[in-house]
């Protein structure tokens, strides 16, 4: 089902300006290019979701991005391709909708899965964040698996965390959050984002905690690459690392008016 609750951007400016960034952002497109998230374009935002699997869900948001001509130059696209979100765009549209609108709206409301990835070592309690992963953006519809194996995880960059060095798997004070070195990770160190993100969520719940960081249990069994998911505000905002690809998915998802 695709979600029609959308907010506008009030961003005041002259229609030819924003007509021009579109048009330059379809040529990107076009020509194979990449492009990320733009909020400053005016905008509806909505959620793409269904019963059915990461992979499959995944190319559903593509195929709604694409059967609207006008859409070209809105939704983000990697290699001409268009994308899910990633964990910190999610984030920033969702703040953007909330700063628009003063309340909790679609994108608050469900969980939403994103083309960030969660790497896990074998025999360890430790973990790489990957923003915008290759991995679950080449994957076929078809795929049903939990997660993707058989990953070499000294092979892709970025810092290496350990589930022993922070509070993971629990609810966070928010003074916690802000300084959490997932949450840091996840959204690619933007201290400022994660400050307001963190502010919303805990006046909208209205608790002393929230927002665990969750990750698979124990000690890895094995190299595994899962998506990040941003939960919903029922489930306390929660950074989720354990989510199974297999199971129903949601992204948020960028449309113009």
């Amino acid at each position: 089902m695709v979600d029609a609750g959308s907010v506008i951007s009030k961003r005041k400016g002259r229609s030819g300006d924003w007509e021009t960034v579109l048009k330059n952002r379809a040529e990107l497109k076009g020509i194979g290019m990449s492009s990320g998230l733009d909020l400053t374009l005016p905008h509806g935002l909505q959620v793409v979701g269904s019963d059915r699997p990461f992979a499959e869900t995944m190319a559903m948001l593509r195929e709604v991005c694409a059967a609207d001509k006008r859409e070209t130059g809105f939704h983000p696209f990697e290699k001409g391709m268009f994308r899910p979100l990633t964990f910190r765009e999610t984030i920033q549209a969702r703040v953007a909708q909330f700063k628009e609108t003063g309340s909790a709206g679609s994108l608050w409301t469900s969980w939403l899965d994103s083309c960030t990835a969660i790497i896990y070592q074998s025999g360890s309690t430790r973990f790489k964040i990957v923003p915008l992963s290759h991995h679950l953006l080449a994957l076929a519809p078809s795929f049903r698996g939990a997660f993707i194996p058989k990953i070499a995880f000294n092979e892709f960059d970025g810092e290496r965390l350990d589930r022993q060095n922070d509070v993971y798997d629990a609810p966070l004070m928010q003074e916690q959050v802000v300084k959490h070195e997932g949450w840091l990770e996840a959204v690619e160190g933007d201290k400022k984002l994660l400050k307001t993100y963190a502010a919303i969520v805990f006046a909208l719940l209205e608790r002393d905690t929230a927002m665990p960081f969750w990750t698979i249990q124990g000690v890895n069994v094995q190299n595994q690459l899962r998506a990040l998911c941003a939960g919903n505000l029922e489930g306390d905002g929660n950074c989720g690392g354990s989510r199974n690809l297999e199971w129903d998915s949601c992204f948020a998802r960028i449309c113009p008016l």
